[in-house]
């Protein structure tokens, strides 16, 4: 139109970097533009996970998270930490079962009936009790795979649920900071930035303790590790230490925090410092933050059933026993191999969703959560003083 030729569309070809070639300032990513800095400190450690570092060492709290490729099965097939197998093989109901098949399997081929297999054609040949596995292990393996299956399902859904609640006090501690920064920035009002400082002090020191207050980490004292760390930290003044040490024992420092929170904000904001519409959202955070730390205690404190434990418990060691006698006779010692891994998976799905019922543990399927509120803080960390560039409005 008016005499220009219409625009055609431009293709433009890039040349992507062969697989397994160095990201380097030759290839996709310019490098060469951060002028040789990494500038987003992408291998720089976060400190606050190293000061958990004396917990991991003495096995009171899970290493980590265990990120893995599950395109390599066949390299992680023969990993032992991390894993449920690991679990079973220290413990005392597989070596128990695999005792029993091999002693009754000695008994019976070495000493008894000298490499005799018995079956349905030469059973009165024995006086050895013969049962069959399809008879009586068959129906009963049936039940109990069922019931494993059933139980692991409500434990990952249970693991998943408590997971859901750890990520909602980080996020409901998130949101609460990013708007106490903006809500108490420098010049904002009289005192902002020690308001900010204190608040930020306290929304830390409730994740850690409302974390480190579960029933295990009590049992095994990390909430004292845990408070004398955030004190040492400098997180409270002496008369808010104390007052936390010397808390009635049924209750949680944790409400107490949140009071804490509670009145420096109503305290503002009938000093005016604060808008009643700034108030109620902090309050929001706080609530949703309260909230969830209640249902991650709630879930703690009541564990499985222990009848349903016991009864599942009892299914699969005695069916797993029962499969060790009836196995002997038509397998020879070949039988111990799949006897084993039997064993192995039965009660691999029984320390699984034991593992899951109850994630806050110091086993490596473990919910890290104080790694949660380390990462959180070094986060917050970074904003709590953060001050942006200058900047100018100007007219076109």
């Amino acid at each position: 139109m008016n005499g220009q030729e219409p625009m055609k569309a431009s293709h433009v070809e890039v040349e992507m970097p062969e697989k397994g070639a160095h990201l380097s300032e030759e290839g996709v990513i310019p490098l060469a533009a951060t002028e040789g800095l990494n500038i987003f400190h992408l291998s720089k450690p976060n400190p606050f996970l190293k000061d958990l570092e004396p917990l991991k060492k003495a096995g009171l709290i899970p290493p980590g998270v265990l990120l893995y490729n599950a395109n390599t099965p066949l390299r992680l097939l023969f990993r032992l930490s991390g894993t449920i197998v690991r679990a079973v093989l220290f413990s005392y109901s597989f070596w128990l079962i695999m005792s029993v098949h091999v002693f009754l399997s000695v008994m019976y081929y070495r000493m008894g009936f000298q490499h005799t297999r018995t079956d349905t054609t030469n059973v009165k040949h024995t006086d050895w009790p013969f049962l069959r596995s399809s008879t009586y292990t068959g129906f009963l393996g049936t039940l109990v795979s069922f019931c494993l299956v059933f139980q692991t399902t409500q434990s990952y859904n249970r693991f998943f649920r408590q997971y859901e609640c750890c990520g909602e006090i980080v996020r409901n501690a998130r949101a609460f900071h990013r708007a106490m920064r903006g809500v108490f920035d420098d010049g904002t009002c009289p005192g902002a930035k020690a308001t900010r400082h204190r608040l930020y002090k306290y929304i830390i020191a409730k994740m850690y303790l409302g974390f480190a207050w579960l029933p295990h980490y009590r049992r095994v004292q990390v909430n004292v590790w845990v408070f004398d760390y955030l004190r040492r930290e400098g997180f409270f003044t002496p008369q808010e230490a104390e007052q936390i040490a010397n808390i009635p024992k049924h209750a949680k420092p944790f409400g107490m925090i949140a009071k804490w929170i509670q009145l420096l904000l109503h305290r503002e904001q009938q000093r005016g410092n604060i808008s009643d519409r700034a108030l109620d959202r902090l309050m929001t955070n706080i609530r949703g933050l309260n909230r969830h730390v209640g249902i991650l205690n709630e879930y703690a404190s009541m564990p499985v059933p222990f009848a349903f434990y016991h009864l599942l418990n009892v299914m699969a060691i005695g069916y797993l026993l029962l499969l060790a006698y009836t196995q002997v006779f038509s397998s020879y010692f070949y039988g111990i191999f799949p006897m084993a891994l039997t064993a192995l998976v039965t009660l691999g799905l029984r320390e699984l969703s034991n593992a899951l019922a109850d994630p806050f543990n110091e086993d490596d399927t473990d919910i890290a959560i104080l790694d949660m509120a380390a990462s959180a803080r070094a986060e917050f960390k970074a904003i709590l003083d953060f001050e942006l560039p200058d900047y100018e409005n100007k007219e076109d």
